[in-house]
């Protein structure tokens, strides 16, 4: 069947794509964009009742900073809503373990395993971060992962926050009154409180080594309560 069959001109078929496109892309600007603050804890709750509530039929795009122990988004869940969140992927974005290039399910994921990969996430080192095979002050071209490396990772998965989980693996944790649930994140990730909560996260890395991380994850949260 032609354009010319169904009766449409070539000029109505832009303009329904157009409209079409527009339609997506208000829905997408519609998000309330939330920011975070780095707390040392995400059982800090000072701040809960003062953050805005996500109500029923709004979303909101939070960006959390790797670099971050803690990052609490600064809006509240309300207990009995039910919310769904994703991963919100835009070109250029990386979530980086030094010179790794990782991904939400973390750094085991991204190098498959122990076989060597080259990286390129463009951050700054120090002479005390700066990984096997990089220049100080800049990682400069791509770096691959060494023995070294790769044994480091190993020996040091009792550091990790979550010794089970991979390393730099994203973890969610929801935290209210009488309510405490901290997992490894799972694209989607539904979530029902009982209560209001506030949403945190990070990455899975060792205690004392998140300063040489960079780069962001960027989650949206719908309420879907009907």
């Amino acid at each position: 069947m032609t354009i010319k069959q169904t009766g449409l001109s070539l000029k109505g078929v832009i303009l329904l794509t157009a409209a079409f496109t527009t339609d997506m892309v208000s829905a997408a600007d519609q998000c309330l964009k939330i920011d975070t603050a780095p707390r040392k804890s995400c059982a800090d709750l000072s701040e809960l009742q003062n953050f805005p509530p996500l109500e029923k039929g709004q979303c909101a795009t939070v960006t959390f900073s790797a670099k971050d122990k803690n990052g609490v988004a600064k809006m509240r869940l309300l207990g009995n809503n039910r919310y769904q969140i994703t991963i919100d992927k835009r070109e250029g974005e990386q979530w980086c373990d030094a010179s790794i290039v990782t991904t939400h399910e973390g750094w085991h994921h991204a190098t498959n395993g122990n076989s060597p990969r080259s990286a390129t996430c463009p951050v700054q080192c120090s002479e005390k971060y700066c990984p096997p095979g990089s220049n100080k002050g800049t990682l400069g071209p791509a770096v691959r992962l060494d023995t070294i490396t790769r044994l480091f990772v190993k020996m040091s998965r009792w550091l990790r926050r979550h010794p089970e989980s991979d390393l730099f693996s994203l973890f969610v944790s929801l935290q209210g009154k009488g309510y405490d649930r901290e997992t490894q994140y799972s694209d989607p990730y539904p979530v029902t409180p009982d209560v209001d909560v506030q949403l945190c996260a990070y990455a899975n890395d060792v205690f004392f080594m998140y300063g040489n991380n960079s780069g962001i994850l960027r989650l949206r949260i719908t309420n879907e309560s009907d």
